[in-house]
């Protein structure tokens, strides 16, 4: 992050504030810390073009990819579309 000033790695414009993960964490990748932790899967971007990737945005016809149930965990709406059960 120091290596660009704190710009953001896509845009490298405006200031990174969201440490975003490339390959998006899952159920299944959640508790794996090559994915989760891993330095090489995460970089540091703005938060107009964290919302441009899948699942991130809020409106604009972007769904979020998981929500969180009265526990506090993740619940993977992929998951859910796969079984046909509404959210």
């Amino acid at each position: 992050m120091l290596a660009d000033g704190g710009l953001c790695e896509e845009c490298h414009d405006r200031p990174g504030c969201i440490v975003h993960h490339r390959e998006p964490l899952t159920q299944e990748t959640i508790t794996n810390p090559e994915i989760s932790l891993n330095h090489r899967n995460l970089e540091y971007v703005c938060k107009d073009c964290h919302d441009r990737f899948e699942g991130h945005g809020i409106g604009g016809g972007s769904r979020p990819l998981c929500r969180f149930g009265g526990d506090g965990q993740p619940i993977s709406m992929r998951e859910m579309d796969r079984y046909g059960r509404k959210h």
